[in-house]
């Protein structure tokens, strides 16, 4: 997906986190094999498990860092990812500066809605600061939320 959004969209930039984020914009430019993209974001020195797990908090931060000012009413931040954050701060106020900035923020978790807000899910802190904050489990679900997006 990232590989043929970048073919789409020049200002397209990409970010990787577990505990924290590191741009991996430039791995995906131009790939011709999307599983030799994921093989060097997987072997990029600075995207870590700190504490072996994630920490959203902590990624949504540095995302707002690093790529926040340059948010605009036409950037749409996707986020892909479960909101389990293992009990940590859930960042939401950087999501919510995120989403105050951009156009629109989207958020696909790949686990089905009755699971969010278990456990250590934080979907319920961070879907109100979402346009849309959707179950993204197999191809036929994000067919679905690419064909609901405005054009």
């Amino acid at each position: 997906l990232v590989c043929a959004m970048g073919r789409l969209f020049s200002r397209l930039r990409s970010f990787a986190f577990i505990s924290n984020t590191v741009e991996v914009t430039e791995l995906f430019r131009d790939v011709q094999d999307p599983f030799r993209a994921v093989e060097a974001v997987n072997a990029i020195d600075g995207l870590t498990f700190y504490d072996g797990h994630t920490d959203y908090g902590r990624s949504l931060n540095q995302f707002w860092k690093e790529a926040g000012p340059e948010l605009g009413p036409r950037a749409t931040v996707l986020i892909f990812g479960d909101a389990r954050n293992n009990y940590q701060t859930s960042g939401q106020d950087a999501l919510a500066r995120m989403a105050k900035r951009s156009g629109s923020v989207y958020w696909l978790n790949p686990e089905p809605v009755s699971l969010w807000d278990t456990g250590d899910s934080q979907m319920a802190e961070y879907a109100p600061h979402c346009s849309a904050a959707l179950s993204c489990q197999t191809l036929g679900d994000l067919t679905r939320f690419i064909e609901r997006l405005p054009t």
